[in-house]
């Protein structure tokens, strides 16, 4: 492995840590050979320069965390993100269940606890 070689992780819970949303990989390799002896118990996605940007974003809460919420909570649910661009694009709940809170610009790393 060469000091090029990245993953990016999304990881999320709730504040008091008892219902873990499942973990998404963001990696370079179509196939990883990691996981040819069986499937994942995350999802990965594949990206050319392994960068979280909207369309991954989106894909997670689409497919992981939204389906995650509609069978732990039947309350509403803010999900909090940092300011990057990439995690404020345009997630809708259709049933409104789910609201995207975005923190302030330059918001220090003592308040964005999963940083």
């Amino acid at each position: 492995m060469s000091a090029k070689d990245r993953v990016t992780a999304y990881v999320c819970t709730n504040a008091g840590g008892s219902h873990k949303v499942p973990m998404a990989l963001i990696g370079k390799a179509l196939n990883p050979r990691c996981f040819r002896l069986g499937q994942p118990h995350a999802l990965y996605m594949s990206q050319k320069n392994v960068w979280s940007d909207s369309a991954t974003f989106k894909r997670w809460c689409e497919e992981v965390f939204v389906c995650h919420v509609r069978r732990a909570a039947s309350r509403p649910v803010a999900l909090v993100v940092d300011n990057f661009g990439a995690h404020t694009a345009d997630i809708t709940d259709p049933r409104g269940q789910i609201h995207v809170l975005a923190l302030p610009l330059n918001c220090p790393v003592v308040h964005q606890p999963m940083d």
